[in-house]
């Protein structure tokens, strides 16, 4: 049935046509599920073997991790002994600094000693002419 005062077209379609059309689009779906079936199948092939290709890096990464680990052990080992060290060598510093500053201090009395005895026997006087003639007759 045609209707031209509303510009529309409308007409009953046989059913022998409704089946092939029905059949055509049963058709295109389950081709475009097959398509998307088979580039689901590619993707997942593509994502098992790419985590197969995996793996032997997560081995190497777990074992460079525990080399790490054990690394860090050492350090911080290391580090620990040098500080040790540097507060060692900080105490026999100041214990040299100490020392050399009683020695200094030692030697300086001596010679205030040996400087006081001679001022004491040039400062007698007489007792150096004496002394001169005792050694020099």
């Amino acid at each position: 049935m045609e209707s031209k005062d509303n510009e529309k077209v409308s007409y009953y379609l046989p059913r022998h046509e409704f089946l092939e059309k029905r059949l055509e689009m049963f058709k295109y779906i389950d081709d475009g599920d097959k398509r998307v079936e088979g580039q689901l199948e590619q993707v997942n092939l593509s994502l098992h073997t790419f985590i197969e290709s995996q793996k032997p890096m997560q081995e190497t990464m777990n074992g460079l991790l525990e080399e790490t680990k054990t690394m860090n052990k050492n350090i911080t080992k290391q580090v620990r002994r040098t500080e040790k060290l540097e507060d060692e060598q900080e105490r026999i510093k100041v214990s040299i600094t100490t020392m050399q500053k009683e020695q200094t201090q030692k030697v300086s009395e001596r010679n205030k000693l040996i400087l006081g005895i001679l001022g004491t026997l040039a400062g007698a006087g007489g007792l150096v002419p004496v002394l001169a003639q005792i050694f020099f007759n």
